[in-house]
C-alpha cells in the first residue's frame, strides 16, 4: 500500500461512494510511484462490486484524469495514479502528513482485510516481487557500466522510472536478466548501430543518431535482441 496515494485518494473530492472506493482500492494496491497491476476480478471482489461495475469506475477515473490505464490482452492492465490531479500535488506532501494519513485509514483497511482476497491487503510471506522493489540507482549504475558506448543516464526522472518499471514488468525482468541483455547488446557487432552515428544511404546527407536511454528500455529493442539470440 502507498500511504501517500491513500492520502491523496482520501483528499480527492468525489461524492460518488463506489467511485471513491474504487480509487481507494487502486491507492491500496499502488507502490510509491502510483503503479499497480492487479486483476479486475480481485479488485472488484475487494470492493464488493461486480467486475462490470468496477470497470465502469475505472473508466470514470480515467475521464477525471486521476488515472491512466494501459490495457493488455490476456494479462492484467497496468494502472498509474496521477498524483497532481488527485487534489494535492505530491511535492506538497510532508512526511508528517503521510504518517497521519496512514493512521487515519488503518481502521478501514482492517475491516476490508477480513473479506478481501486482494494479495496486497493480506500478509505476504513470499519474497517481494522484483517489479515492486526496483533499485533504480542499481539499474542506472548497471546501465552506465555495461553500455559504455551509450550516453550515460544523467538523471532518472519520474517518467523514466515508470518506463523502467513497465519494462521490468512486461518482460518479467530481474537484474541477472537485465545484465545479460545489456552485455549482449554491447558485445554483439550486429547491434553496433545502436551506438554509432551513421550516414543514411538515401542520399539526403542525414545521419542516424545513436540511440538514447529510452530505446534500450523499449519492447522493440528487447525483442530484437531476444529474437536474435533465438529466444534465450
Amino acid at each position: 500500500m502507498s500511504a501517500k496515494y491513500t492520502f491523496l485518494a482520501w483528499d480527492t473530492p468525489i461524492d460518488n461512494a463506489p467511485l471513491k472506493l474504487a480509487l481507494l482500492q487502486l491507492a491500496n494496491n499502488a507502490d510509491d510511484d502510483g503503479f499497480s497491476y492487479y486483476s479486475i476480478s480481485k479488485m472488484a471482489f475487494s470492493c464488493g462490486m461486480s467486475e462490470r461495475t468496477f470497470m465502469r469506475k475505472i473508466s470514470e477515473l480515467e475521464k477525471m484524469s486521476v488515472l491512466t490505464v494501459e490495457r493488455r490482452s490476456n494479462r492484467p492492465s497496468l494502472y498509474t495514479l496521477i498524483g497532481d490531479e488527485m487534489g494535492v500535488t505530491l511535492c506538497h506532501l510532508q512526511q508528517s502528513e503521510v504518517t497521519d494519513c496512514h493512521g487515519e485509514v488503518t481502521e478501514s483497511h482492517l475491516v476490508g482485510d477480513s473479506v478481501s482476497c486482494d494479495p496486497n491487503s493480506v500478509p505476504n510471506n513470499t519474497p517481494e516481487s522484483t517489479t515492486t522493489s526496483l533499485n533504480y540507482s542499481e539499474i542506472e549504475a548497471t546501465y552506465n557500466k555495461l553500455l559504455p558506448r551509450a550516453s550515460e543516464i544523467a538523471k532518472l526522472t519520474d517518467t523514466r522510472k515508470k518506463l523502467i518499471k513497465k519494462f521490468f514488468v512486461d518482460f518479467d525482468m530481474n537484474m541477472v536478466k537485465f545484465e545479460k541483455y545489456l552485455t549482449f547488446l554491447d558485445s554483439n557487432s550486429s547491434f553496433d548501430w545502436l551506438f554509432e552515428c551513421r550516414v543514411m544511404t538515401d542520399g539526403t546527407g542525414r545521419s542516424w543518431q545513436p540511440k538514447k536511454m529510452e530505446y534500450f528500455f523499449s519492447e522493440k529493442c528487447y525483442l530484437a535482441a531476444k529474437e536474435y539470440r533465438g529466444g534465450n
